[in-house]
């Protein structure tokens, strides 16, 4: 090792980093180096989370376009999909508490660097799913009213006709009970 490449190593990674180097092949601690792997596996597992994310928004707006009313996104949330999202969600937040558990050994840069950078795409995504998340809860809940709406609007209609078929036999019954109380005999 020359000293040119020693200097450049001290300046590039410090006196501990430099030494690391030239006798261990790597200038990083032994955590820091585990530090770094864990984020790195962790930050692997985030673009298939992001497609399982596209894939419920997708069935979203096919529902959506499926819909009767497509101002007002209201249909029933099928239980595949429930536990798809809870399950994403899950495994959302046990990702977020894994990158928060890994540490830095005397705040390395690039650990420190990389652990923001995680979390930060992290939390978009958390972002991504709880937007998901409530236009589900939206939609059922629309859906659950309009069904509601729907069911009171039938009663009503069920409860007209019962009282529209009760007042025309009452009329008709009524008028010859009231005539015949009145001493008056008149048959419809």
């Amino acid at each position: 090792c020359s000293a040119g490449y020693f200097l450049y190593m001290t300046k590039k990674y410090g006196a501990k980093g430099a030494m690391r180097m030239i006798w261990e092949g790597d200038y990083m601690s032994e955590e820091n180096r585990d530090s770094m792997d864990k984020l790195e596996k962790y930050s692997k597992k985030m673009p298939k989370i992001i497609k399982k994310i596209e894939t419920v928004e997708s069935w979203f707006e096919l529902q959506k376009l499926n819909s009767i009313d497509s101002d007002i996104a209201s249909f029933p949330i099928s239980t595949e999909i429930r536990k798809k999202t809870s399950n994403l969600s899950y495994e959302v937040d046990t990702l977020a508490s894994d990158v928060d558990s890994v540490l830095s050994k005397d705040k390395c840069d690039e650990v420190v660097k990389l652990k923001k950078e995680t979390s930060s795409e992290l939390a978009n995504i958390m972002s991504r799913l709880d937007i998901v998340m409530n236009r589900l809860l939206e939609s059922e809940a629309n859906f659950i009213a309009t069904k509601e709406e729907a069911k009171a609007f039938y009663t009503a209609a069920a409860q007209s006709a019962v009282q529209a078929t009760e007042a025309k036999e009452y009329h008709s019954k009524g008028t010859t009970a009231r005539s015949s109380i009145n001493g008056y005999s008149i048959v419809a």
